[in-house]
């Protein structure tokens, strides 16, 4: 059984079809659509987001997203326009309903919300290099998936305190097939 019919049981029923063709795959999947990012202008901020690997500002951007199962979960590789980054999703050992996604040292649990047009990310705690953030310190992450239109659509917004906007994403995304030689190794 895939990730997110694991985490969501009987919740993954009610979501709506283009948020369950989006999670509900087995094996490999890829997604293709279009985004705009946003980012902070504050130089620090920016020097932060080249560290992290995170998108470059831009509208109107080609996305690709590449998901494929592991043994304990999924890996999620992220194209915007000639940017990538990537990271590990598996469902949280302990809490039902909730998963765990890593990129480099940062891991976050996030609670996985059934809304009536789609799923809500809430982000409960983060941890650098396995030590708690304080919430203080720790970045605020807004993110949902929505059923508009007929269309997945996403939004993802990261606030730091004291400094604001670290960067935001939105766009839309549709399955597509995927030729054997792009398949992730």
């Amino acid at each position: 059984m895939n990730l997110y019919r694991r985490v969501l049981g009987e919740k993954f029923e009610t979501l709506p079809e283009t948020i369950q063709a989006a999670h509900g795959f087995e094996g490999q999947h890829c997604l293709t659509g279009k985004v705009e990012v946003r980012c902070s202008e504050n130089i620090i901020v920016r020097l932060l987001l080249r560290l992290l690997k995170l998108p470059r500002p831009g509208a109107d951007v080609t996305a690709k997203i590449l998901l494929q199962e592991d043994g304990q979960g999924e890996r999620w590789h992220r194209e915007f326009g000639s940017d990538s980054f990537s990271s590990r999703v598996k469902p949280h050992r302990a809490k039902q309903g909730r998963i765990v996604e890593t990129m480099g040292g940062v891991s976050a649990v996030i609670r996985l919300n059934v809304i009536p047009d789609g799923l809500q990310w809430n982000v409960e705690s983060l941890s650098l290099l396995g030590l708690p953030l304080p919430r203080a310190i720790a970045p605020v992450t807004q993110a949902t998936e929505r059923q508009v239109d007929g269309l997945y659509r996403f939004e993802v917004s990261i606030t730091l305190p004291l400094l604001g906007l670290l960067i935001s994403y939105r766009g839309w995304l549709q399955p597509d097939s995927l030729p054997a030689e792009q398949r992730m190794k």
